[in-house]
């Protein structure tokens, strides 16, 4: 393979990766899905299961419980959950992309 094909190969390779990481949502497309259906219960003045999800940094702190909560259906309370519609996805996008 030539130097030429390698160097075509190689920009496709980052581009994708860039189109990629441009696909995923930002924090702020995010904050205020959570703070329409989250921040109630999880917020300063109310912190069930002493959860709280009104920053960034906190959102990002509980990653991990709040990816499980999304993913099983339970949260948010008050519907069917976040499982299977698009602000459910848009926020696990999010928060999948984060290292």
């Amino acid at each position: 393979m030539s130097i030429r094909h390698l160097t075509v190969l190689a920009g496709l390779a980052l581009g994708s990766s860039s189109a990629q990481a441009a696909e995923a949502p930002t924090y702020a497309t995010v904050a205020p899905l959570v703070e329409t259906n989250c921040v109630s219960c999880h917020g300063p003045e109310t912190a069930y299961a002493d959860l709280r999800l009104d920053s960034e940094a906190s959102l990002l702190a509980n990653k991990k419980a709040v990816i499980e909560a999304i993913t099983s259906g339970y949260m948010p309370l008050g519907d069917e959950g976040w499982k299977d519609t698009e602000d459910g996805k848009t926020v696990l996008s999010y928060l999948n992309a984060i290292p």
